[in-house]
């Protein structure tokens, strides 16, 4: 896959003024990007970023994409806190902020989370401040390299 880097950033730029300037108009609205199109940022932000291979279709069955043979989940998020929807081998969470950029959250074993912070099927949030704690401890030979 070929990806113009500048024009990627752009676009998120772009998907983010555009909010500002409905916010402005509404301000009772918070036309929160959510859902299936933050989510399929972070998956792009996975495979230009990581090399993750992602499935053809956006429906696979728990994982977004594999590398090095191993299966990979994918969270993206603007808010202060992820789910986790099923246990993998690969945890990759990245928080997207309003200007665009983004910063990697954790990185690292999927099974590690959700033996730590799974309690039951009826409660699967994680907060990122606790991801961030858990990905210190994460040694570099278990994290997916960045590539760019």
């Amino acid at each position: 896959m070929i990806m113009n880097k500048d024009k990627f950033d752009e676009l998120i730029k772009q998907i983010y003024s555009a909010v500002d300037g409905l916010r402005e108009m509404f301000p009772n609205k918070r036309f929160t990007p959510d859902g299936r199109m933050v989510g399929d940022i972070g998956e792009v932000i996975g495979q230009y970023y990581y090399g993750i291979e992602l499935h053809k279709t956006a429906t696979h069955k728990g994982s977004d994409g594999i590398i090095m043979g191993r299966h990979v989940q994918i969270k993206c998020t603007q808010r202060e806190e992820t789910y986790l929807k099923d246990e993998h081998d690969l945890f990759l969470v990245i928080k997207i902020f309003p200007d665009g950029s983004w910063k990697e959250i954790y990185n690292g074993d999927g099974k590690r989370v959700w033996q730590r912070y799974k309690k039951s099927m009826y409660d699967p949030i994680v907060s990122l401040r606790n991801l961030l704690e858990l990905n210190k401890v994460v040694k570099k030979e278990d994290k997916i390299l960045r590539i760019k």
